[in-house]
Protein backbone atom coordinates (compact mmCIF):
# COMPACT_ATOMS: atom_id res chain seq x y z
CA UNK A 1 0.00 0.00 0.00
CA UNK A 2 2.72 2.49 0.95
CA UNK A 3 4.56 1.83 -2.31
CA UNK A 4 1.42 2.70 -4.28
CA UNK A 5 0.96 5.94 -2.35
CA UNK A 6 4.61 6.90 -2.90
CA UNK A 7 4.29 6.06 -6.60
CA UNK A 8 1.11 8.13 -7.03
CA UNK A 9 2.52 11.17 -5.21
CA UNK A 10 5.21 11.55 -7.90
CA UNK A 11 2.65 12.85 -10.40
CA UNK A 12 0.73 16.10 -10.89
CA UNK A 13 -2.08 14.46 -12.86
CA UNK A 14 -3.12 10.85 -13.46
CA UNK A 15 -5.22 9.52 -16.31
CA UNK A 16 -6.20 5.88 -16.58
CA UNK A 17 -8.85 3.20 -16.85
CA UNK A 18 -8.74 1.69 -13.36
CA UNK A 19 -11.18 2.92 -10.70
CA UNK A 20 -8.75 2.06 -7.90
CA UNK A 21 -6.05 4.21 -9.48
CA UNK A 22 -8.45 7.14 -9.73
CA UNK A 23 -9.49 6.73 -6.10
CA UNK A 24 -5.85 6.47 -4.98
CA UNK A 25 -5.05 9.65 -6.90
CA UNK A 26 -7.90 11.59 -5.35
CA UNK A 27 -7.11 10.32 -1.85
CA UNK A 28 -3.67 11.87 -2.33
CA UNK A 29 -5.15 15.13 -3.74
CA UNK A 30 -3.81 14.42 -7.21
CA UNK A 31 -6.21 15.30 -10.02
CA UNK A 32 -7.32 12.37 -12.13
CA UNK A 33 -9.34 11.61 -15.22
CA UNK A 34 -10.84 8.15 -15.35
CA UNK A 35 -11.37 6.67 -18.81
CA UNK A 36 -14.49 4.53 -18.27
CA UNK A 37 -14.22 1.40 -20.42
CA UNK A 38 -17.28 -0.41 -19.08
CA UNK A 39 -20.62 0.38 -17.47
CA UNK A 40 -19.52 -0.68 -13.98
CA UNK A 41 -16.60 1.75 -13.97
CA UNK A 42 -18.77 4.49 -15.48
CA UNK A 43 -21.43 4.05 -12.79
CA UNK A 44 -18.84 4.14 -9.99
CA UNK A 45 -17.30 7.31 -11.43
CA UNK A 46 -20.70 8.96 -11.65
CA UNK A 47 -21.72 7.89 -8.14
CA UNK A 48 -18.42 8.94 -6.55
CA UNK A 49 -18.18 12.12 -8.63
CA UNK A 50 -14.82 11.12 -10.07
CA UNK A 51 -13.93 13.06 -13.22
CA UNK A 52 -14.39 10.65 -16.12
CA UNK A 53 -14.66 10.27 -19.86
CA UNK A 54 -17.12 7.70 -21.20
CA UNK A 55 -15.08 5.51 -23.55
CA UNK A 56 -17.34 2.45 -23.56
CA UNK A 57 -17.44 2.59 -27.36
CA UNK A 58 -13.61 2.88 -27.61
CA UNK A 59 -13.60 6.14 -29.53
CA UNK A 60 -10.35 7.58 -28.14
CA UNK A 61 -7.43 7.88 -30.51
CA UNK A 62 -4.48 10.25 -30.04
CA UNK A 63 -2.11 10.70 -32.98
CA UNK A 64 0.17 13.10 -31.13
CA UNK A 65 0.77 14.82 -27.81
CA UNK A 66 -1.20 17.93 -28.80
CA UNK A 67 -4.31 15.84 -29.48
CA UNK A 68 -3.99 14.37 -25.97
CA UNK A 69 -3.65 17.82 -24.34
CA UNK A 70 -6.62 19.12 -26.31
CA UNK A 71 -8.68 16.13 -25.16
CA UNK A 72 -7.82 16.79 -21.50
CA UNK A 73 -8.60 20.51 -21.73
CA UNK A 74 -11.88 19.96 -23.60
CA UNK A 75 -13.14 17.09 -21.44
CA UNK A 76 -11.82 17.91 -18.01
CA UNK A 77 -13.18 21.47 -18.06
CA UNK A 78 -10.72 22.90 -15.54
CA UNK A 79 -7.54 24.93 -15.56
CA UNK A 80 -4.68 22.42 -15.64
CA UNK A 81 -2.46 24.82 -13.67
CA UNK A 82 -4.81 24.76 -10.67
CA UNK A 83 -5.72 21.07 -10.57
CA UNK A 84 -3.39 20.15 -7.71
CA UNK A 85 -5.46 22.30 -5.34
CA UNK A 86 -8.81 20.70 -6.22
CA UNK A 87 -10.31 18.13 -3.87
CA UNK A 88 -13.04 15.60 -4.44
CA UNK A 89 -15.42 15.91 -1.47
CA UNK A 90 -16.95 12.46 -1.98
CA UNK A 91 -13.52 10.79 -1.90
CA UNK A 92 -12.49 12.75 1.20
CA UNK A 93 -15.74 11.73 2.92
CA UNK A 94 -15.03 8.04 2.36
CA UNK A 95 -11.22 8.16 2.52
CA UNK A 96 -10.93 5.80 5.50
CA UNK A 97 -13.15 3.19 3.84
CA UNK A 98 -11.19 3.41 0.58
CA UNK A 99 -7.86 2.99 2.36
CA UNK A 100 -9.16 -0.09 4.15
CA UNK A 101 -10.51 -1.49 0.90
CA UNK A 102 -7.19 -0.92 -0.91
CA UNK A 103 -5.10 -2.77 1.72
Amino acid sequence: MKNRIIFVKKYDFIIGTRIHGAIMSLINNIPTLLIAMDSRTLELAQELKIPYYNNIHNNLCFKNKDMFYEFIINNYKINLNNMKNKKNEMIIKYKKSYLEFLK
